[in-house]
Formats: structure tokens, sequence, C-alpha cells
């Protein structure tokens, strides 16, 4: 029994020891597998590096780093070396983007040239109103200059004058000075009643000149359209007719095309549909079989595997099961056996023992020789016994040998499985790290765009408000020197006060002589205005006169014309009857003659045929006569016709020539007068013109001496504003340009950073939800494959 506790205990320590292996093995085989998930995970991120245009230069790394890829153990030293590599690749080259300040930098330069564009505008006015400021400034101060020069000139010449004389003198100048207003007042109103009379009889010659254009014009177009009208009527009938027969030329041969291509069509469409049917009928019966075979192999497969395993695991459980129940059932009969045998034996060597008591010594040893055989049947039932037990032991030691080598490929199974899930597993993680990083770089592009669009819409406020700043600070700045400009001339006006106060007389003389000037000025105006009305009325004259002449040679030509086609028609007619009736009379007379020769004919041959017979010929007779007489008629009517109008053609192309000569020589005697008429009239204006030229490059040159000495003052300043303005615009350039930066910068960190932090946690999302469903699925497989065995076994 000792024997037999001993060895329960070293079974148990056995399967103790297998456990702790298996497990060790399983925690090893886990952590084998997540290296080499590791290293596929870094082939993945070397590719992806070389894949790109940036790993040129590194090809001795990566190499290196492939050729370490197979060693679990070199995991760090990979890792470190690749991110060495990426930061290489970083400091290397950078992939190049258009920087949006570049964009920035032109918009801003174009701002520039729009806002320097608006300064010249700007500038020009100011230019212009500094020109005529300083203009009235220099009048107004050589008016002075020379009102003083005057009046220290009088003031030397003249010496003390009386009062009294003083003012007789000054009533009587002002008296004479009142009468002068009064006359030029009288002569303005006269001149400008003069003028007004002159613009009406333009105005009312013009009119008539434009009715009379007006009026040929709408006869030309008349013409014209009527001519023009009855050739795109001609030429439309024409076409539509063309149409018409292309049209049922192309109907005709489009319908039999069509029916042609129609029958062939519906051929060819038969038969292609009946090829496509019955293709796809084979293709579909070959699909459905190979889907049935496929599924029912796969599902018989797994159902046999599934099965197999269970069944197995079924007959490992129930084989352990009864080797230990027939164990215990050995052990039990030995045990009774062997009680019952011991029993027996005392019983027996009891019953001996009183027989040997009362039997002799002959019976002692006949008892003894037979329970020397009794006790040796019964150890060779004990041997027998023993033999059974080591066969039993040899047959569990067997059957564990069997459990173990199943145990060792359902690990090899496990492992399988879990090889094949951690295949998945990294797949599904490359698909979502394609998807993520799709969707990352989607969303880069779309905040990138947002970015862009929020740039540019401040970028264009600031624009916007800079363009607004600059402008109020130009309208301040034009104010201000406006201001100055108000203040400046207000200080002079007061000063010229002052001056008129104390030079009146000067200023009197100053006076006079400007409305001199300008007497003189309105009397050349007014003499060009008179040159050119006269030169415009004589033009109009003569157009006037040779349109009139021109007008009345075309219907004298016209005349002529209709005399003579009168004559010539009347002519014709009277030719045309006289020969016709001739003629007429002269085919009569043959015909009368011919008919009674044949009549005379036909009488003698008719006296002896009937009644009926000579009537017939008669009417016959006379048919002929009138039908002879009515053709004779239209011959000789149409060929008097074809010979008159011949000669009637001739005649009259005759006269028109003769006419049109007369016309033509009239009109060139007409434009040769007239021709010289206005060369005199250009050779009066030329020399007008060149003596108004004379007058005016006068006045040019001393208007260039002013204009050169405000441009050098102009130039001056238009310096000291350009200086100003490309300082104020380089400062705000550069304060523009740090502020987009910087906004972009800090931009740029806040949406990696948000970026990252999405990608990271969609990332831990997305591999919960794949192990969940990993759970669910094995959950699911491992009831259906309990129901299965379960249902089996039952």
């Amino acid at each position: 029994m000792a024997k037999k506790k001993v060895k329960k205990s070293g079974s148990k320590k056995r399967s103790v020891s297998r456990v702790n292996s298996e497990e060790k093995l399983r925690s090893k085989f886990y952590s084998f597998q997540k290296k080499v998930n590791r290293l596929e995970e870094l082939k993945h991120e070397l590719n992806s590096l070389q894949a790109s245009d940036y790993s040129k230069g590194f090809e001795k790394e990566i190499v290196i780093i492939r050729s370490r890829l197979k060693d679990t153990t070199a995991i760090p030293e990979i890792e470190r070396r690749i991110r060495a590599l990426r930061a290489a690749i970083r400091k290397k080259k950078e992939p190049k983007r258009k920087h949006p300040i570049k964009k920035i930098a032109r918009k801003v330069e174009e701002i520039d040239e729009e806002v320097e564009k608006t300064n010249k505008k700007l500038e020009r006015r100011f230019n212009i109103i500094d020109e005529n400021v300083v203009a009235v400034n220099k009048q107004l101060k050589n008016e002075i200059k020379n009102l003083q020069v005057k009046l220290d000139k009088s003031l030397e010449k003249k010496g003390q004058v009386s009062p009294e004389i003083g003012v007789v003198v000054d009533d009587e100048f002002q008296k004479f000075i009142n009468d002068v207003k009064l006359d030029l007042s009288a002569k303005v109103k006269d001149k400008e009643h003069d003028l007004n009379d002159q613009l009406r009889r333009d105005l009312a010659l013009r009119r008539k000149e434009l009715k009379l254009q007006y009026r040929d014009m709408e006869k030309e177009l008349e013409e014209n359209y009527s001519g023009k009208e009855d050739k795109l009527k001609k030429g439309y009938v024409e076409r539509n007719k063309r149409m018409s027969d292309l049209k049922k030329g192309l109907k005709s041969s489009y319908s039999k095309k069509e029916s042609d291509l129609k029958s062939s069509y519906s051929k060819k469409e038969s038969t292609l549909e009946k090829k496509y049917r019955n293709r796809q009928e084979n293709i579909n019966q070959k699909y459905q079989e190979r889907v049935k075979n496929r599924l029912a192999r796969e599902v018989h497969e797994k159902f046999s595997e599934e099965l197999r395993k269970k069944f197995e695991e079924e007959r490992a459980k129930l084989d352990y099961a009864y080797v230990s129940k027939m164990k215990k059932k050995y052990h039990d009969e030995f045990e009774r056996q062997k009680k019952s045998l011991d029993l027996r034996f005392k019983v027996k060597l009891a019953q001996e023992i009183k027989k040997q008591k009362l039997d002799s010594s002959e019976q002692k040893a006949k008892t003894h020789r037979v329970l020397m055989a009794k006790l040796n049947v019964l150890d060779n039932k004990a041997k027998v016994l023993v033999l059974k037990k080591r066969k039993l032991s040899d047959k569990e030691g067997k059957q564990a040998k069997d459990l173990a080598k199943k145990i060792l490929q359902l690990q090899k199974e496990r492992i399988a499985d879990a090889k094949r899930v951690a295949k998945i597993k990294f797949d599904l993680r490359n698909e979502i790290a394609k998807e993520a990083h799709v969707e990352l770089i989607k969303k880069i592009a779309e905040s990138r765009g947002k970015m862009r669009d929020s740039m540019k819409r401040e970028f264009d406020g600031k624009i916007r408000d800079f363009a607004d700043r600059q402008n109020k600070i130009k309208d301040d700045e034009i104010q201000e020197r406006v201001k100055k400009f108000r203040e400046a001339l207000l200080n002079q006006r007061k000063v010229d006060s002052a001056l008129r106060v104390n030079l009146s007389e000067a200023k009197y003389d100053l006076e006079q002589h400007k409305q001199k000037i300008k007497e003189v000025l309105q009397e050349q105006t007014l003499a060009n205005k008179k040159l050119l009305e006269q030169r415009t009325r004589i033009k109009h004259e003569e157009a006037l006169k040779r349109q009139m002449e021109r007008n009345k040679l075309v219907a004298k030509y016209k005349a002529n014309v209709r005399e003579v086609s009168d004559e010539l028609t009347q002519k014709f007619h009277k030719e045309f009857d006289s020969q016709f009736a001739e003629q007429l009379k002269v085919e009569r007379e043959r015909l009368s003659k011919e008919f009674e020769m044949k009549k005379k004919g036909l009488s003698e041959r008719l006296k002896k045929s009937s009644f009926r017979d000579r009537r017939k010929n008669k009417l016959r007779l006379r048919e002929d006569y009138k039908n002879k007489l009515l053709r004779a008629k239209g011959v000789i009517s149409k060929n008097l016709q074809t010979k008159l109008k011949k000669e009637l053609k001739g005649v009259s192309d005759g006269r028109v020539a003769i006419e049109r000569k007369k016309f033509d020589n009239r009109l060139r005697e007409l434009e040769n007068h007239f021709k010289s008429l206005e060369t005199s009239l250009k050779l009066k204006e030329r020399e007008l013109l060149q003596r108004e030229r004379a007058k005016s490059f006068a006045a040019v040159a001393e208007k260039r001496k002013l204009v050169e000495r405000l441009n050098l003052v102009r130039n001056e300043e238009e310096m000291k504003f350009r200086e100003d303005k490309i300082k104020m615009q380089k400062d705000l350039s550069d304060k523009m340009h740090k502020q987009m930066v910087d906004e972009l910068k800090r931009r740029e960190s806040l949406i990696k950073s948000k970026l990252e932090k999405d990608f990271e946690q969609k990332i831990k999302v997305h591999d919960r939800e794949q192990e969940e469903v990993l759970d669910r699925k094995r959950a699911e497989l491992a009831n259906e494959l309990k129901k299965k065995a379960a249902a089996l076994v039952g």
C-alpha cells in the first residue's frame, strides 16, 4: 500500500512541471510573436522611407537595416538606425512647399504698385494745384514788384501835388472810366447778338444739308435694298430647291442604310445576346458549383477538424477515466480475492490443525503436501496478478505518451491560430494605418486649404486696413497741404489787400492794361471764329452749288435719255406696224392664191364625189388656210421684233453714249472749277494758320520757361515725397512679414499637435474595436464548436 501512495505523488509532480513548462513556452512564444510583428512594422516603415524620393544617398544604411530585419534581438538597434536615417533625410532635404509668404509678398507688391499709381495720380493733381498756386503767387509778386517800382518812379518824378487838383483829376478820370465801361458793354451786347444770328443761320444750313444727304442715302438704300432683296429671294429659292433635292437623296440613302444597319444590328444583337446568355449561364453554373464545392469543402474540413479535435479530447478524457477506473477495479478485486484466500487459508488451517490433532502423522504429511500444493497455486495466482498489474502500468504509460503527443499537437494548433490572429492583426493594423494616413493627408490638405483661405482673408483684411490707413494718412496730408495753401493764400490776400489800399493807382493801371490785353485776345478769337465761320460757310455754299449743278446735270441727262427712248420706241412701233402690215398682205395674197389653186384642183376632183365630202374638204382647206396665216403672223412678228430691236439698240446705245460723254465732260469741268476754288481757299487758310502759329509759338515759349521753373520745384518735392514713401513702405512690409511668419508658425504647430492627437485617439479606438470583434468571434466559434461536439457526443 505504501508503494502505491508514492507513485501517486510522483504523477502529481510531473503534471505540475508540465503545466509550468507549457506556460513558459506560451510566454516565450507570445514574446517571439510580438518581436516578429515589430520587425514587420519596422520593415513597412523602411519600405515607406525607401519609396520616397528623399532616400537617395542612404542606400548603404537601408541595406544594413534590411540585413538585420530577420534578427529579433536587433530590434532596438534597428529602431535607433531608422530614427537616425529619418533625421538625416530631414536635414538633407525637406519637402519643398510653396511658401505662402511669397504669395503674400506678391500681393503686397501688387498693392504697392496700385498705391504708387494712386499716389502718382494724386501727385499730378497736387502738382497742377501747386503749379497754379505758384503761378498765381509769382504773378502777384511780379505785379507787386512792378507796382512798387512804378510807385517809386512816380514818386521820384512827381513832386507834391495840391489836394484840390488831385480831387478834380480823380473826378474827371472816374467819369472817363464810366464812359469807357458803357461803350464796352454796348459793344459786347452787339457782338453777342451778331454771334447768335450767325449760329442760327449755320444751324439752318446744316439741317438742310443733312436732310438732302438723308434723302440721297434713303434713295440709294432703297435701290440697293430692292436689288439685293430680289437676288436674295432668287438665291433662297435656288438653295431651297437644292436643299430639298439633297434632303430627298439623303433621306432615301439614310433610310436604306438605316434599314440595312438595323437588320444587321438586330441579327448581331440576337447572336451576341444568345452567346452572352449561354456564357453567363455557363459561368453562373460553374461559379455556383465552385462556390458550393468550396463551401462544402470548407464546412466539411472545419467541421471534421473541430469534430476530430473534440473527439480526441473526449477520447483522451474517456481513456484516462477508463484507465483509472480499471486500475481501481483490478486493485479492489485483487484485495478482495487476497482477503478471501487468506480467510479460506486460515479456515482450512484451523480444520487441518484439528484433523492433525485427531489423525496421525501420515495424515499430517498428506495435509502438509496438500497445503504446499495449494500455496504454490496461490503463489502462481499472485504472480499472474503482478504481471497483469505491470501490463496495466505499461498501458497507462502508453496512454500518457499519447496524451502528451496530443497536447503537443494542440499546442502547435494554438500556436498556428495565434500566428493567424497575429497576421490578421498586422493586416488590420496596416489597413487602419493606411486609412488613417489617407484621412490624415486629407485632413492636412483640408486644414491647409482652410488655413490658406483664412490667411488670405486675414491678409486681404489687413491689406484693406493698411490701404484704408494709407488713404486716410494721404487724405490727412492732402487736407493739411490744402489748409497750408489756403492759409498762404489768405496771407497773400491780406498782403495784397494792404498793398491795394496803398497802391490803388498802380492797380488801376494794371487792370486797364489787362483789360486791353483781354480785348485784344477776344478780338483775335472773334477774328479766328469769323474766319472759320466764313470758311465753313463758303465750303457749304460751294458744296450746295456743286450739288445743285450736279443734280441739274443728272436731271438733264435723265430727261435726254427719256426723250431719246420715247422717240426710239415710237419709231419702233411705227416701223413694226407698217412692216408687219405689208408682210401680212404679201402672205395673205400668197396664201389666197394657193387656196384658189387648191380649190380649183379640188373642185374638179370633187365633182364626182358626194356633197358631204365636198363640205369636209372645204372646211379642211379653210382650217389649213387659217393655221398657215397664224403661223406666218408669228414668224413675221418675231423676225421683225428681232430685226427692229437690234436696230433700235444700236441707235439708242449711240445716243446714250453721246449724252453720257456730254454729262461726263460737264462734270469734269465742274470738278476742276471746284478744285481750283478749294486750292485757293487752302492757300488762304495756310497763310492765316502760319500767322496764328507764329503767335502761338511765342506764347508757348513763354509758357515753357514758366513750366521749367515749376518743374524744378516739383521735382524737389517729388524726391522728398518718394523717399518718405519708400521708408514707410519698407517699415510696413517688414512689420507685416514678421506678423505673417509668426502667425503661420503658430498655426502650423497647433494643427500638427491636433492632428497627432486625433490620429493617436483613432488608432486606439480602432485597436479596441478590432480586439472586441476578435473576442466576439472567438467566443462565437467556441460556442458553435461546443454545440456541435455536444450534438455529436449526445
